[in-house]
């Protein structure tokens, strides 16, 4: 039987049901059409951006009919949670999207127990493998098998440490502990202290390149990396 989870839940702990597998779109490149005098058709200028996707999941349910609506408000309970930002498919348990925003529509009642209702939930173009959202080494890492990834890196010392990543640098000024967010370019620390006047550098020369990619921190530091590998 096909589910979904959401916020750590799949929809039958909740008593609910799948009507049947969504369709997934394809996720499609942003580019622009520029028109040249005398040529005919458009040039296209592709960018290295994906655009969000929406998928949407039709469930349905049994209630009692004095407890149809009870139901119903658990549903939207669960979906509407923002616990995490993971929904996950039964059939795809390695990877997942990340969901941007979630709407649920309003419920049809066919008779007094049987309930049917549509939920869209806007997410970002990209897979994310869920074993890519924890901390590796960097030699678990530093072979990137998918896209381009954003990565976050921990860095644990004490002083003036600096992070290599395919010949470029970030030089850091570390107390106890300091993460560096690629993806939100942001620094800071385990407390959630902002330390980005802490670094130097370019956040965008840290990400982690398709196939090979060479890691290296400053003897003296623990760096640990959170890959966040990403497929199209």
């Amino acid at each position: 039987m096909f589910y979904i989870v959401r916020n750590q839940k799949s929809n039958l702990e909740i008593g609910i049901h799948v009507k049947e597998r969504p369709k997934i779109p394809a996720p499609e490149f942003r580019y622009e059409e520029i028109e040249i005098p005398g040529r005919s058709g458009t040039l296209i200028q592709e960018s290295g951006l994906v655009d969000d996707l929406k998928i949407e999941v039709v469930f349905n349910f049994a209630a009692k009919p004095d407890l149809w609506m009870e139901q119903f408000r658990e549903a939207k309970k669960w979906l509407l949670a923002r616990e995490d930002d993971q929904l996950v498919l039964s059939d795809d348990l390695e990877m997942f999207y990340k969901v941007k925003h979630t709407s649920v529509d309003t419920a049809e009642r066919y008779v007094k127990t049987l309930g049917e209702f549509s939920v869209t939930f806007l997410c970002e173009g990209f897979q994310y493998r869920r074993d890519g959202q924890y901390e590796h080494t960097i030699e678990e890492v530093k072979y990137n098998p998918y896209y381009l990834s954003q990565p976050v890196y921990k860095i644990r010392g004490n002083g003036t440490c600096e992070l290599k990543v395919n010949g470029k640098s970030m030089i850091t000024e570390v107390q106890g502990n300091l993460t560096i967010d690629t993806e939100r370019m942001l620094a800071y620390n385990e407390s959630g202290v902002l330390k980005n006047t802490m670094v130097t550098g370019n956040y965008e020369d840290l990400l982690l390149m398709e196939m090979e990619n060479t890691i290296s921190c400053s003897m003296g530091f623990d760096l640990s990396i959170i890959p966040n590998w990403r497929c199209l």
